[in-house]
């Protein structure tokens, strides 16, 4: 449901809402362009354009109230939700034209230095590994392009605080980095950073959830547990990553966007003082 617009913004909440939603999907979509998707990348895609697609109808609705009609939200800004750039993630699935020899012949440059020297046995066997490694990829994509029913349970799958960290530095080769720093694109996350910032997701989700039975503290799988489950394996759900993700970079833009609004308010007294000399 759009709330009113507040007294204390310049836009309504629906606009704020919508722009920060392409703020984040400008964020994700350098990293996935002209690309295919799969695991915890097509996750946070798929979760930062869902949320594009929920401000932009939550925009509509609020341009159809009758408050809404007084303040609306920008129609070029919500048309443009209908470009290329805005494009649904594609995710990678079995191709009958992509076969494992296709794979093993374009890896083959990658793997290979230039500067090593083998023998013909040494080259078979090369090329046999390639293949071999071909097909158990190509093996492993999923047939068809998966449905919500299977796009819904992978959020509940787990990843590793070591992954998260891996991805971080793999950024640079044009991997979507799945917790960035708040503080900047280059902000260091160290493993202590990374388990203070989960703890503190938590001790906040937590407060929301009811007070869990003694049946359900026992059950790893129950709302609430998760928190246990990290504490002992440094894991969280993909559902957690991309709502923490979502959380930081809102709590960020937000903190900029009012931090710049108070400085606007200083600088007007001033202008006015000025004014008020010079006259």
């Amino acid at each position: 449901m759009i709330q009113n617009q507040s007294p204390a913004t310049e836009e309504p909440s629906a606009t704020l809402k919508l722009r920060l939603a392409i703020q984040y999907w400008l964020d994700v979509s350098p990293y996935i362009k002209g690309r295919r998707l799969e695991g915890t990348e097509l996750c946070i895609a798929r979760d930062a354009h869902n949320r594009l697609q929920i401000a932009k109808r939550e925009a509509l609705e609020w341009n159809h109230s009758t408050v809404g009609r007084r303040s609306p939200v920008p129609l070029q800004m919500i048309h443009e939700l209908d470009g290329e750039q805005f494009r649904e993630p594609q995710p990678l699935f079995a191709d009958e034209k992509l076969t494992p020899e296709k794979l093993a012949i374009i890896a083959a440059p990658l793997v290979m230095r230039p500067s090593e020297k083998l023998d013909a046995a040494q080259a078979v066997r090369a090329a046999h590994g390639l293949l071999i490694a071909a097909e158990d990829y190509v093996r492993a994509l999923p047939e068809n392009k998966p449905g919500w029913e299977t796009q819904f349970l992978n959020t509940f799958q787990m990843i590793t605080f070591d992954e998260i960290i891996a991805s971080m530095g793999a950024a640079n080769s044009g991997q979507l980095p799945f917790l960035p720093g708040v503080r900047g694109k280059q902000a260091q996350l160290t493993m202590p950073s990374l388990r203070r910032a989960v703890r503190d997701f938590m001790n906040v989700q937590s407060s929301r959830l009811p007070r869990l039975s003694e049946q359900e503290m026992n059950d790893n799988q129950a709302p609430g547990n998760e928190f246990k489950k990290f504490r002992e394996t440094n894991q969280i759900t993909l559902q957690t990553l991309c709502e923490m993700r979502w959380r930081r970079f809102v709590t960020f833009r937000t903190g900029q966007r009012n931090r710049r609004a108070g400085k606007k308010a200083e600088e007007k007294p001033r202008v006015r003082r000025k004014k008020q000399r010079n006259g």
